[in-house]
């Protein structure tokens, strides 16, 4: 397990890491439309808030990049040093091949890129583990299979749970990879935690009860990462495993009184659910948590302009004054369209958003009655007025939460390595991809 260097066992690492977010659980513990009616912005500490009402576009990106000016509250600065101790560095599997894409298959960049970076460790681990056959756990239309056959001459079985998406893949076999129809193959199952006899009866008819299984995914959405890792344990005949997990937010959700949230899946580790339980991890370790982990890297901002800065940051107050008078009226609010309708392009113009809205949203009573937007434009501009100058401190908080995304995902990925040791597996952590141009860059790798 990559641990920080400071940190020598993980029940110590997650207790210190719990600590700090409770802490800190007012910078990311309400959807950022909801800083607000939340009151999350009156427990900005007031240092902090008047650095980040005079901090510059370059300073805000200095904060993206995880660090701070020398002007900046001493606070600000334990703060940053504190998330630096619990990032651990994983090793980044730089091994790529070439690979000859079929002319006019729709694979796109990232798609591709995803595909380079990760099967040279899948042929590694495939080759460690001694196996015979790969079995490609939410396979889409087949990308990755028809090139581990190609480049590696594999044979793969490729599970998916979509049937549109399985008739695509067989599509794409016959048009572009005609030649791998003997060793490469779909079929229709949604992996869930009762795979096991399913997943058992495929060995057999596939491989004649003979042979070894390494299980692939590409992307391993949510609560089936965990089901995977079950699935790893439990089938003999599984000698390897490489999954990149993604959408940690979409895990199944409970929500219990006093706002708080358990998942199903998460933490997993015995160890972590101690400390939880504990701390009371349901309090501040949310799907917002959890949405965090699943962002985009803060690559992405650091190099921010002071005017898309200004944009993204009044866009936002923007909407979390929406919300704010919806919750004074007990309204609910539904979201018409993602886009407001105005470009980063050009300052922002609050009036030509308050006539977009009701194109981009939609007010309701609780019991579903419309609500005709345009009588409340004006207490949205009445609004507008009293908090105009907050929208640096909201993109400051934002900024905050992006520095936050790397330490969170890590916590999730450490926690199935420790569920693995628990299992008496050793699995590890490799970063396959490059982050900016796809985020979920982490594979969750183990032999037996």
């Amino acid at each position: 397990m990559a641990l920080p260097q400071n940190y020598t066992s993980f029940e110590n690492y997650i207790e210190d890491s719990l600590a700090f977010l409770k802490q800190y659980s007012w910078i990311y513990n309400s959807p950022n439309t909801h800083l607000l009616s939340s009151k999350s912005l009156q427990d900005t500490s007031s240092d902090w808030v008047t650095y980040f009402r005079n901090i510059s576009s370059k300073g805000l990106n200095k904060l993206a990049a995880g660090d701070v000016e020398a002007n900046a509250p001493q606070t600000l600065k334990d703060f940053f040093a504190k998330i630096k101790s619990f990032n651990p560095t994983f090793q980044r599997y730089t091994n790529e091949v070439v690979v000859d894409f079929p002319k006019n298959a729709p694979v796109g960049l990232k798609k591709k890129h995803e595909i380079v970076s990760l099967i040279p460790l899948v042929n590694e681990i495939y080759q460690k583990a001694n196996c015979d056959v790969i079995f490609d756990i939410g396979c889409g239309v087949g990308y990755i299979s028809e090139i581990l056959n190609r480049q590696f001459q594999y044979k793969v079985v490729g599970i998916e749970g979509s049937p549109k998406k399985v008739g695509l893949a067989e599509q794409y076999q016959k048009k572009f990879y005609s030649t791998s129809r003997n060793k490469v193959e779909y079929i229709e199952h949604m992996v869930a935690d009762d795979s096991f006899t399913f997943m058992q009866n495929l060995y057999e008819n596939k491989l004649n009860s003979n042979g070894n299984v390494c299980i692939i995914g590409l992307h391993i959405c949510a609560d089936l990462c965990v089901t995977v890792l079950d699935l790893f344990k439990k089938l003999d005949f599984v000698k390897g495993m490489v999954i990149m997990p993604c959408c940690y937010h979409r895990m199944l959700v409970y929500v219990g009184e006093n706002s708080t949230e358990s998942f199903a899946k998460f933490p997993c580790s015995k160890v972590f659910q101690r400390r939880y339980n504990l701390m009371g991890g349901n309090q501040f370790l949310k799907r917002t948590f959890l949405r965090m982990a699943a962002q985009r890297s803060n690559e992405n901002w650091k190099d921010l302009t002071k005017d898309e800065h200004e944009f993204r940051g009044k866009n936002c107050l923007f909407r979390a004054i929406i919300q704010e008078i919806a919750a004074e009226e007990n309204w609910r609010i539904k979201r018409l369209k993602r886009k407001s309708g105005l470009r980063m392009d050009e300052s922002y113009n609050i009036k030509l958003a308050v006539d977009n809205l009701k194109d981009t949203h939609q007010l309701l009573t609780q019991d579903g009655d419309t609500i005709d937007v345009t009588e409340v434009n004006n207490k949205i501009l009445e609004k507008w007025n009293q908090y105009r100058d907050q929208y640096i401190v909201i993109e400051a908080i934002i900024v905050l939460q992006n520095v936050l995304q790397s330490m969170c995902e890590n916590i999730v990925l450490l926690d199935r390595i420790e569920y693995l040791r628990e299992m008496g597996i050793n699995g590890f952590v490799r970063k396959v991809t490059n982050d900016v141009i796809s985020p979920r860059c982490f594979a969750i790798v183990a032999t037996k």
